[in-house]
């Protein structure tokens, strides 16, 4: 079962405070926690100064790996 969002998620701190405490729920895989670490990392390390928000996206499980995708809207006013 994937989990989804709605666009704008991640621009909504309410949004990303809901997504880490799912990450802290004692059923969650360990895959999936880490790779949200590693990717909260990458976003730290190399989006820190991007405009941009995630819209659309969808965390499934294929080929026994957790995909990601999304899409990045850039602000209203650029």
């Amino acid at each position: 079962m994937p989990i989804r969002r709605n666009a704008g998620s991640v621009s909504k701190p309410r949004f990303l405070a809901d997504l880490h405490e799912r990450m802290r729920d004692p059923q969650m895989p360990p895959e999936m926690v880490e790779a949200f670490r590693t990717l909260s990392q990458r976003r730290l390390e190399r989006f820190a100064n991007d405009g941009r928000a995630v819209g659309e996206w969808s965390l499934v499980m294929e080929a026994a790996q957790w995909r990601l995708r999304c899409d990045a809207r850039a602000p209203n006013d650029h």
